[in-house]
Protein backbone atom coordinates (compact mmCIF):
# COMPACT_ATOMS: atom_id res chain seq x y z
CA UNK A 1 0.00 0.00 0.00
CA UNK A 2 1.32 3.31 -1.03
CA UNK A 3 1.36 6.38 2.00
CA UNK A 4 2.48 9.87 1.76
CA UNK A 5 4.22 10.94 4.49
CA UNK A 6 6.09 14.04 5.91
CA UNK A 7 9.52 13.88 5.78
CA UNK A 8 10.11 14.22 9.50
CA UNK A 9 7.73 11.14 9.65
CA UNK A 10 10.52 9.01 8.14
CA UNK A 11 11.93 5.64 10.02
CA UNK A 12 14.39 3.08 9.82
CA UNK A 13 12.98 0.48 7.90
CA UNK A 14 10.76 2.01 5.28
CA UNK A 15 11.10 1.93 1.62
CA UNK A 16 9.94 5.06 -0.57
CA UNK A 17 9.10 4.93 -3.97
CA UNK A 18 9.03 8.39 -4.58
CA UNK A 19 9.51 11.85 -3.19
CA UNK A 20 10.31 15.17 -4.60
CA UNK A 21 11.55 18.88 -3.44
CA UNK A 22 11.28 22.32 -5.00
CA UNK A 23 14.23 24.93 -5.42
CA UNK A 24 14.18 28.38 -6.82
CA UNK A 25 17.53 28.93 -8.58
CA UNK A 26 18.06 32.00 -10.68
CA UNK A 27 14.18 32.32 -10.53
CA UNK A 28 13.34 29.30 -12.34
CA UNK A 29 11.82 26.45 -10.15
CA UNK A 30 13.73 23.31 -10.04
CA UNK A 31 12.59 19.93 -8.93
CA UNK A 32 14.57 17.07 -7.61
CA UNK A 33 13.04 13.88 -7.20
CA UNK A 34 14.04 10.56 -5.45
CA UNK A 35 12.69 7.16 -6.10
CA UNK A 36 12.89 3.46 -5.08
CA UNK A 37 15.04 3.96 -1.51
CA UNK A 38 15.48 2.08 1.40
CA UNK A 39 15.89 4.13 4.53
CA UNK A 40 18.70 1.19 5.98
CA UNK A 41 20.91 3.19 8.38
CA UNK A 42 20.62 6.29 10.52
CA UNK A 43 23.13 8.40 7.99
CA UNK A 44 20.30 7.83 5.53
CA UNK A 45 17.61 8.65 7.53
CA UNK A 46 19.02 11.43 8.97
CA UNK A 47 19.87 12.98 5.64
CA UNK A 48 16.21 12.27 3.92
CA UNK A 49 14.67 14.02 6.87
CA UNK A 50 17.14 16.93 5.92
CA UNK A 51 16.57 17.46 2.56
CA UNK A 52 13.55 20.05 2.30
CA UNK A 53 11.55 16.98 0.78
CA UNK A 54 8.03 18.61 0.27
CA UNK A 55 6.27 14.60 0.50
CA UNK A 56 7.50 11.37 0.41
CA UNK A 57 5.48 8.33 -0.78
CA UNK A 58 6.58 4.89 0.94
CA UNK A 59 5.10 1.32 -0.10
CA UNK A 60 4.23 0.19 3.46
CA UNK A 61 4.82 -3.55 2.24
CA UNK A 62 8.21 -3.22 2.06
CA UNK A 63 9.25 -2.31 4.93
CA UNK A 64 11.59 -4.08 6.91
CA UNK A 65 12.75 -3.95 10.27
CA UNK A 66 16.33 -2.54 11.24
CA UNK A 67 17.46 -2.07 14.75
CA UNK A 68 19.16 1.74 15.29
CA UNK A 69 22.45 1.47 15.09
CA UNK A 70 24.86 1.67 17.91
CA UNK A 71 26.49 5.09 18.06
CA UNK A 72 30.07 5.25 17.07
CA UNK A 73 32.59 7.04 18.99
CA UNK A 74 34.59 9.58 16.39
CA UNK A 75 36.26 12.79 17.45
CA UNK A 76 33.79 15.83 16.56
CA UNK A 77 34.44 18.22 13.38
CA UNK A 78 34.73 21.54 14.55
CA UNK A 79 31.66 23.63 14.64
CA UNK A 80 30.09 25.40 10.93
CA UNK A 81 31.18 29.05 11.15
CA UNK A 82 28.78 31.59 12.07
CA UNK A 83 27.42 33.68 8.98
CA UNK A 84 26.13 36.87 10.07
CA UNK A 85 23.81 38.37 7.91
CA UNK A 86 24.75 42.14 7.35
CA UNK A 87 21.15 43.43 6.26
CA UNK A 88 19.36 41.66 8.89
CA UNK A 89 20.11 43.40 12.43
CA UNK A 90 17.47 40.88 14.39
CA UNK A 91 18.48 37.12 14.40
CA UNK A 92 16.18 35.15 12.32
CA UNK A 93 13.04 32.65 13.93
CA UNK A 94 13.23 28.89 12.75
CA UNK A 95 10.06 28.71 10.94
CA UNK A 96 7.77 26.35 12.67
CA UNK A 97 7.86 22.28 11.62
CA UNK A 98 5.02 21.58 8.23
CA UNK A 99 1.91 20.36 9.15
CA UNK A 100 -1.08 18.38 7.22
CA UNK A 101 -3.63 20.28 5.33
CA UNK A 102 -6.46 19.15 7.75
CA UNK A 103 -4.52 19.77 10.83
CA UNK A 104 -3.48 23.53 9.39
CA UNK A 105 -7.11 24.24 7.89
CA UNK A 106 -8.44 24.93 11.69
CA UNK A 107 -6.04 27.46 12.73
CA UNK A 108 -6.11 29.20 9.14
CA UNK A 109 -9.50 29.82 9.49
CA UNK A 110 -9.17 31.61 13.06
CA UNK A 111 -6.26 33.78 11.84
CA UNK A 112 -8.21 34.34 8.47
CA UNK A 113 -11.18 35.80 10.61
CA UNK A 114 -8.97 37.77 13.03
CA UNK A 115 -7.11 39.54 10.34
CA UNK A 116 -10.31 40.39 8.59
CA UNK A 117 -11.29 42.03 11.92
CA UNK A 118 -8.12 43.89 12.28
CA UNK A 119 -8.24 45.11 8.92
CA UNK A 120 -11.92 46.09 9.47
CA UNK A 121 -11.36 48.06 12.63
CA UNK A 122 -8.12 49.46 11.26
CA UNK A 123 -9.97 51.22 8.24
CA UNK A 124 -12.85 52.50 10.85
CA UNK A 125 -10.25 54.02 12.83
CA UNK A 126 -9.15 55.70 9.86
CA UNK A 127 -12.34 56.99 8.30
CA UNK A 128 -12.81 58.32 12.39
CA UNK A 129 -9.41 59.92 11.59
CA UNK A 130 -8.01 58.15 14.51
CA UNK A 131 -4.19 56.67 14.56
CA UNK A 132 -3.51 53.26 13.74
CA UNK A 133 -1.57 50.71 16.02
CA UNK A 134 0.59 49.31 14.09
CA UNK A 135 1.80 46.52 16.98
CA UNK A 136 -1.28 44.58 16.39
CA UNK A 137 -1.06 43.77 12.74
CA UNK A 138 2.60 43.06 13.61
CA UNK A 139 1.80 40.10 15.64
CA UNK A 140 -1.10 39.51 13.82
CA UNK A 141 1.29 38.97 10.42
CA UNK A 142 3.72 36.53 12.81
CA UNK A 143 0.76 34.39 12.76
CA UNK A 144 -0.25 34.42 8.99
CA UNK A 145 3.81 33.56 8.38
CA UNK A 146 3.33 30.95 11.00
CA UNK A 147 0.75 29.33 9.07
CA UNK A 148 2.04 29.56 5.51
CA UNK A 149 4.83 27.84 6.71
CA UNK A 150 3.15 25.03 8.30
CA UNK A 151 1.18 24.34 5.36
CA UNK A 152 0.80 27.32 2.94
CA UNK A 153 -2.11 25.51 1.05
CA UNK A 154 -4.56 25.73 4.00
CA UNK A 155 -4.39 30.03 3.82
CA UNK A 156 -4.59 30.14 0.49
CA UNK A 157 -7.27 27.64 -0.14
CA UNK A 158 -9.77 30.14 2.17
CA UNK A 159 -8.70 33.34 -0.28
CA UNK A 160 -11.10 31.59 -2.42
CA UNK A 161 -14.29 32.66 0.35
CA UNK A 162 -15.03 35.53 -0.86
CA UNK A 163 -17.71 37.95 0.76
CA UNK A 164 -20.10 40.71 -0.75
CA UNK A 165 -20.34 42.33 2.28
CA UNK A 166 -17.20 42.52 3.65
CA UNK A 167 -15.43 42.83 -0.12
CA UNK A 168 -12.52 45.57 1.02
CA UNK A 169 -11.41 43.71 4.07
CA UNK A 170 -11.44 40.36 2.92
CA UNK A 171 -9.56 41.59 -0.12
CA UNK A 172 -6.63 43.07 2.03
CA UNK A 173 -6.12 39.71 4.10
CA UNK A 174 -6.30 37.32 0.72
CA UNK A 175 -3.82 39.70 -1.01
CA UNK A 176 -1.37 39.60 2.24
CA UNK A 177 -1.53 35.62 1.74
CA UNK A 178 -1.31 35.64 -1.70
CA UNK A 179 1.62 38.10 -2.10
CA UNK A 180 3.47 36.60 1.30
CA UNK A 181 3.04 32.69 0.25
CA UNK A 182 4.52 34.19 -3.28
CA UNK A 183 7.37 35.46 -1.82
CA UNK A 184 8.11 32.34 0.47
CA UNK A 185 8.26 30.49 -2.92
CA UNK A 186 10.98 33.21 -4.09
CA UNK A 187 12.48 32.78 -1.19
CA UNK A 188 12.24 35.64 1.01
CA UNK A 189 13.53 35.65 4.18
CA UNK A 190 11.03 35.79 7.60
CA UNK A 191 11.66 39.17 8.29
CA UNK A 192 10.74 40.53 4.75
CA UNK A 193 7.38 38.28 4.71
CA UNK A 194 6.35 40.08 7.57
CA UNK A 195 7.01 43.31 6.18
CA UNK A 196 5.09 42.00 3.02
CA UNK A 197 2.67 40.49 4.61
CA UNK A 198 2.06 43.39 6.48
CA UNK A 199 2.11 45.61 3.36
CA UNK A 200 -0.48 43.48 2.07
CA UNK A 201 -2.71 43.86 4.89
CA UNK A 202 -2.87 47.91 4.74
CA UNK A 203 -2.40 48.09 1.17
CA UNK A 204 -5.78 49.89 0.74
CA UNK A 205 -6.29 51.53 4.08
CA UNK A 206 -5.95 54.37 1.71
CA UNK A 207 -9.96 54.04 0.83
CA UNK A 208 -11.09 54.75 3.69
CA UNK A 209 -10.11 58.38 2.01
CA UNK A 210 -12.74 58.14 -0.93
CA UNK A 211 -16.18 59.26 -0.49
CA UNK A 212 -18.70 56.36 0.89
CA UNK A 213 -20.77 57.38 -2.36
CA UNK A 214 -17.98 56.27 -4.47
CA UNK A 215 -15.92 53.68 -2.45
CA UNK A 216 -19.93 51.89 -2.32
CA UNK A 217 -20.91 52.05 -5.54
CA UNK A 218 -22.82 49.46 -6.72
CA UNK A 219 -21.72 49.24 -10.12
CA UNK A 220 -18.55 50.42 -12.32
CA UNK A 221 -17.30 53.85 -11.80
CA UNK A 222 -17.42 56.99 -14.80
CA UNK A 223 -14.09 57.86 -15.35
CA UNK A 224 -14.04 60.88 -13.39
CA UNK A 225 -14.87 58.63 -10.16
CA UNK A 226 -12.12 56.11 -11.38
CA UNK A 227 -9.52 59.35 -11.85
CA UNK A 228 -10.44 59.86 -8.05
CA UNK A 229 -10.67 56.07 -6.83
CA UNK A 230 -7.11 55.90 -7.98
CA UNK A 231 -6.12 58.92 -5.36
CA UNK A 232 -6.41 55.84 -2.46
CA UNK A 233 -2.88 54.27 -3.19
CA UNK A 234 -1.10 58.26 -2.35
CA UNK A 235 -3.35 58.44 0.66
CA UNK A 236 -2.58 55.10 1.86
CA UNK A 237 1.15 55.86 1.86
CA UNK A 238 0.65 59.10 3.73
CA UNK A 239 -1.42 57.24 6.25
CA UNK A 240 0.95 54.90 6.39
CA UNK A 241 4.02 57.39 7.05
CA UNK A 242 1.93 59.17 9.62
CA UNK A 243 1.61 55.47 11.61
CA UNK A 244 4.18 54.66 13.72
CA UNK A 245 6.66 51.40 12.86
CA UNK A 246 5.41 50.82 9.66
CA UNK A 247 8.34 49.78 6.98
CA UNK A 248 8.77 51.37 4.38
CA UNK A 249 8.91 48.08 2.10
CA UNK A 250 5.07 47.64 3.67
CA UNK A 251 4.61 51.07 2.51
CA UNK A 252 5.40 50.84 -0.94
CA UNK A 253 3.12 47.83 -1.13
CA UNK A 254 0.19 50.17 -0.40
CA UNK A 255 1.99 52.98 -3.01
CA UNK A 256 3.22 50.23 -5.64
CA UNK A 257 0.29 47.88 -6.01
CA UNK A 258 -1.37 49.59 -8.86
CA UNK A 259 1.91 49.98 -10.99
CA UNK A 260 2.73 47.85 -14.13
CA UNK A 261 5.85 46.93 -15.32
CA UNK A 262 4.78 48.71 -18.93
CA UNK A 263 4.62 51.79 -17.08
CA UNK A 264 0.68 51.84 -17.41
CA UNK A 265 -0.39 52.08 -14.11
CA UNK A 266 -1.01 54.56 -11.70
CA UNK A 267 0.17 56.65 -9.40
CA UNK A 268 3.35 57.33 -11.11
CA UNK A 269 3.28 55.20 -14.19
CA UNK A 270 6.55 53.45 -12.83
CA UNK A 271 7.60 50.59 -15.04
CA UNK A 272 9.66 47.40 -14.37
CA UNK A 273 13.24 49.83 -14.47
CA UNK A 274 12.25 51.17 -11.33
CA UNK A 275 9.71 49.01 -9.80
CA UNK A 276 11.30 46.75 -7.04
CA UNK A 277 9.88 43.11 -6.95
CA UNK A 278 7.22 43.35 -4.31
CA UNK A 279 5.26 46.03 -6.14
CA UNK A 280 5.66 43.95 -9.14
CA UNK A 281 4.85 40.92 -6.88
CA UNK A 282 2.05 42.88 -5.00
CA UNK A 283 0.49 43.82 -8.19
CA UNK A 284 -0.20 40.60 -9.72
CA UNK A 285 -1.51 39.08 -5.89
CA UNK A 286 -4.00 42.41 -6.16
CA UNK A 287 -5.29 41.39 -9.69
CA UNK A 288 -5.62 38.00 -9.29
CA UNK A 289 -8.01 38.27 -5.87
CA UNK A 290 -10.11 41.01 -7.66
CA UNK A 291 -10.23 39.47 -11.09
CA UNK A 292 -11.79 35.61 -8.94
CA UNK A 293 -13.74 38.05 -6.38
CA UNK A 294 -17.27 38.45 -6.73
CA UNK A 295 -18.98 41.99 -7.26
CA UNK A 296 -22.65 43.66 -7.19
CA UNK A 297 -21.49 43.86 -10.96
CA UNK A 298 -19.35 41.18 -11.94
CA UNK A 299 -19.43 37.92 -10.85
CA UNK A 300 -15.66 36.03 -9.80
CA UNK A 301 -13.91 34.53 -12.35
CA UNK A 302 -12.59 31.01 -12.11
CA UNK A 303 -9.07 30.71 -11.15
CA UNK A 304 -7.44 29.16 -14.47
CA UNK A 305 -9.47 32.23 -16.11
CA UNK A 306 -8.50 34.63 -13.90
CA UNK A 307 -4.47 33.16 -14.64
CA UNK A 308 -5.19 33.12 -18.66
CA UNK A 309 -6.34 36.74 -17.92
CA UNK A 310 -3.03 37.82 -16.44
CA UNK A 311 -0.39 35.36 -18.43
CA UNK A 312 -1.78 37.28 -21.66
CA UNK A 313 -0.64 40.25 -20.23
CA UNK A 314 3.25 39.06 -19.56
CA UNK A 315 6.07 41.59 -20.32
CA UNK A 316 3.12 44.08 -21.03
CA UNK A 317 1.29 44.69 -17.12
CA UNK A 318 3.10 42.00 -15.51
CA UNK A 319 6.26 40.22 -15.30
CA UNK A 320 6.43 37.46 -17.12
CA UNK A 321 8.68 34.80 -15.04
CA UNK A 322 7.20 36.13 -12.26
CA UNK A 323 3.61 35.45 -13.47
CA UNK A 324 4.98 32.15 -14.73
CA UNK A 325 6.30 31.45 -10.53
CA UNK A 326 3.14 32.70 -9.22
CA UNK A 327 0.98 30.33 -11.65
CA UNK A 328 3.19 27.13 -10.05
CA UNK A 329 2.46 28.89 -6.19
CA UNK A 330 -0.89 28.99 -6.62
CA UNK A 331 -1.62 26.41 -8.98
CA UNK A 332 -4.20 26.30 -11.81
CA UNK A 333 -6.93 24.67 -9.73
CA UNK A 334 -6.32 25.82 -5.75
CA UNK A 335 -6.96 23.82 -2.96
CA UNK A 336 -10.49 24.27 -1.88
CA UNK A 337 -11.96 24.92 -5.03
CA UNK A 338 -14.90 23.03 -5.95
CA UNK A 339 -14.52 21.67 -9.47
CA UNK A 340 -16.84 19.70 -11.83
CA UNK A 341 -15.18 16.75 -13.93
CA UNK A 342 -16.28 15.41 -17.31
CA UNK A 343 -18.04 12.30 -16.02
CA UNK A 344 -20.36 14.58 -13.90
CA UNK A 345 -19.17 14.31 -10.88
CA UNK A 346 -18.63 17.64 -7.80
CA UNK A 347 -15.17 16.77 -6.57
CA UNK A 348 -12.84 19.74 -4.52
CA UNK A 349 -9.09 19.94 -4.70
CA UNK A 350 -7.43 18.35 -2.27
CA UNK A 351 -3.74 19.00 -3.57
CA UNK A 352 -2.13 20.91 -6.17
CA UNK A 353 0.18 18.11 -8.16
CA UNK A 354 3.29 20.35 -8.98
CA UNK A 355 4.44 18.00 -11.83
CA UNK A 356 1.29 18.61 -13.56
CA UNK A 357 -0.58 21.87 -12.58
CA UNK A 358 -3.59 20.74 -14.46
CA UNK A 359 -4.06 17.40 -13.28
CA UNK A 360 -4.65 17.65 -9.10
CA UNK A 361 -5.50 15.52 -6.71
CA UNK A 362 -9.34 15.40 -6.13
CA UNK A 363 -12.03 14.63 -3.40
CA UNK A 364 -15.09 12.99 -5.27
CA UNK A 365 -18.04 13.72 -2.98
CA UNK A 366 -21.11 13.28 -5.48
CA UNK A 367 -21.75 10.49 -8.04
CA UNK A 368 -22.51 11.23 -11.66
CA UNK A 369 -25.94 12.53 -10.73
CA UNK A 370 -24.54 14.78 -8.42
CA UNK A 371 -25.71 12.99 -5.57
CA UNK A 372 -23.53 13.44 -2.30
CA UNK A 373 -21.61 9.76 -1.42
CA UNK A 374 -21.51 8.71 1.95
CA UNK A 375 -17.39 7.11 0.87
CA UNK A 376 -15.04 9.84 -0.76
CA UNK A 377 -12.66 8.92 -2.82
CA UNK A 378 -9.19 10.69 -3.01
CA UNK A 379 -7.80 10.04 -7.04
CA UNK A 380 -4.95 12.22 -9.30
CA UNK A 381 -6.61 13.38 -11.96
CA UNK A 382 -2.97 12.65 -13.51
CA UNK A 383 -3.74 8.76 -13.19
CA UNK A 384 -7.42 8.91 -13.74
CA UNK A 385 -7.01 10.26 -17.32
CA UNK A 386 -10.53 10.04 -18.80
CA UNK A 387 -11.53 12.27 -16.03
CA UNK A 388 -10.95 15.88 -16.33
CA UNK A 389 -12.37 19.35 -14.80
CA UNK A 390 -15.11 21.12 -16.97
CA UNK A 391 -16.16 23.88 -14.49
CA UNK A 392 -16.43 25.53 -11.37
CA UNK A 393 -19.73 25.51 -9.73
CA UNK A 394 -20.08 27.93 -6.61
CA UNK A 395 -20.48 25.94 -2.96
CA UNK A 396 -22.98 27.95 -2.10
CA UNK A 397 -25.45 26.24 -4.98
CA UNK A 398 -24.69 22.82 -2.68
CA UNK A 399 -24.85 24.25 0.15
CA UNK A 400 -21.49 22.62 1.00
CA UNK A 401 -18.32 24.42 2.77
CA UNK A 402 -15.70 22.27 0.98
CA UNK A 403 -12.72 23.32 3.36
CA UNK A 404 -14.71 21.49 5.85
CA UNK A 405 -15.72 18.32 3.94
CA UNK A 406 -12.03 18.00 3.52
CA UNK A 407 -11.10 18.68 6.87
CA UNK A 408 -13.14 16.07 7.65
CA UNK A 409 -12.84 13.29 4.96
CA UNK A 410 -8.60 14.11 4.00
CA UNK A 411 -6.50 12.65 6.95
CA UNK A 412 -3.08 13.18 5.42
Amino acid sequence: MIERILPEELKLGMYIERGFRERIINGKKKVDYIYNILVDTEEKLQKLKNSQLRYIYINTEKYIEIRPEKPKVEKKPPPEPIIVKEEEEEEEEPPPPPVSFTEEIKKAKIIKEESVNLVKNYMEDVSLGKSLDSEKAKLQVKNIVDSLFRNADALISLTRLKSFDHYTFTHCVNVSVLLTSFAKKLGYNRKKLERLALGGLLHDIGKMKIPDKILNKPGRFTDEERQIMKNHTIYGKEILDRTEGIPEASKLIALEHHERYDGGGYPYGKDGSTLGQDSLIAAISDVYDALTSKRVYKPGMPPPQALAYIKERSNREFKKTLVDLFIINVGVYPVGSLVELSTGELGIIAEVNRDDLLKPFVLIITDKLKRFTKTRELISLYEFREKRIVGFPEPEKYKIDPNKILEESVKY
